[in-house]
């Protein structure tokens, strides 16, 4: 029979148990990293196809009319603010050229 060298196969299965670990332990950090990008994925689609769901189905016209019809109103304010602030403008002129001239006595 021959003579076995059990240190030196001892050692050989070490460096198998070694590298065998080490390819688990790679494959289960890929595998990891590649679950956490697909579950992003996975989150960023969701968002995207509620956007999207949205965009397809916008909210109802129905109160379209109603808000025209106070944006009107505002417009409306808006100019006769705008026609008497013209004529407070022409008052405060009028005050002033009195005031500059001096009430009239130059």
């Amino acid at each position: 029979m021959t003579n076995l060298n059990y240190q030196a196969l001892n050692f050989w299965f070490g460096v198998a148990n070694s590298v065998g670990i080490a390819v688990i332990g790679v494959i289960g950090w890929w595998n990891l990293r590649e679950k956490v990008a697909n579950n992003r994925f996975a989150d960023a689609e969701k968002r995207l196809a509620k956007l999207e769901n949205e965009v397809k189905h916008p909210p109802s016209c129905t109160y379209h009319p109603r808000l025209e019809e106070r944006m009107n109103q505002a417009v409306g304010k808006l100019e006769r603010m705008d026609g008497k602030i013209d004529g407070l403008n022409r008052a405060v002129d009028l005050m002033n050229e009195y005031l500059i001239n001096q009430g009239g006595k130059r």
